[in-house]
């Protein structure tokens, strides 16, 4: 029966969106990754045990990129299968972008964002974030 469980668990991840002026940054997959090797993704990953949605990201970040971010907005979160999918804006606090999970990164506006080759959970959240959260985007004057 414990099997069974297991699979009715979703599996919580989180994701970072960090925005510079009206650009998100986002990371392409290494092309060996399991899943969805070569599309690109917003940074983020698994939340470990006793971890909060905050505590997760701000330690994927430093995992993936070497950067030190604050999180400060929670976005609707995406169910599909298996996944419970959360969306964060976040802040960059410090650090210089390393390429250790990703082939390449780079800020892309929302027209270039939905003409890349995306993960479908970070196409979603970008939808969500372009059409309902806007308001991050203003360029600051």
């Amino acid at each position: 029966g414990r099997l069974y469980i297991k699979s009715l668990m979703k599996i919580k991840v989180v994701c970072g969106i960090l925005i510079w002026n009206d650009t998100v940054l986002i990371g392409k997959r290494l092309i060996n990754n399991k899943f969805y090797p070569n599309k690109w993704e917003f940074p983020g990953g698994k939340i470990d045990e006793g971890e909060t949605n905050y505590q997760a990201l701000i330690r994927e970040f430093k995992e993936e990129l070497d950067i030190d971010i604050h999180p400060f907005h929670e976005l609707k979160t995406i169910y599909n299968d298996d996944i419970e999918f959360t969306p964060m804006t976040v802040k960059l606090r410090g650090g210089k972008a390393k390429l250790l999970e990703h082939q390449e990164i780079k800020f892309v506006d929302k027209k270039e964002f939905f003409k890349m080759d995306l993960t479908p959970l970070s196409k979603k959240a970008g939808r969500t974030l372009f059409d309902s959260y806007g308001f991050f985007l203003k360029k600051e004057k």
